[in-house]
């Protein structure tokens, strides 16, 4: 009984490290600002405005909290220029959206 508690354990182990590796992690405020949207399909053009917007409601929920005094969630950066530089990239997203004749 023991030798099959082994195997089991022996297998579980490896399988459940390989589902923490493949969890997803969010990209940071820098990562989304770095990325070349101008060369983007318009697909993946929505998909980096969506990024960027969930991003965006992530600061500004970080900066309503720290005001209040209270503990922000893992995920903002709470760094003023940081969050500047997202928004200015959102606003530019969103104008290449208009161009493209994504947004109505």
């Amino acid at each position: 009984m023991t030798g099959l508690r082994f195997i089991l354990i022996a297998l579980l182990v490896p399988f459940l490290f390989s589902c923490a590796a493949a969890t997803p992690t969010r990209p940071t405020t820098v990562d989304l600002v770095a990325v070349d949207y101008t060369t983007m399909s318009d697909q993946e053009l929505q998909s980096h405005y969506a990024r960027l917007s969930d991003q965006l409601a992530r600061e500004s929920r970080a900066e309503r909290l720290s005001a209040a005094g209270r503990p922000t969630r893992p995920g903002a950066s709470q760094d003023p220029e940081a969050v500047a530089a997202l928004r200015e990239r959102w606003n530019q997203v969103r104008q290449e959206m208009r161009q493209r004749e994504l947004l109505p």
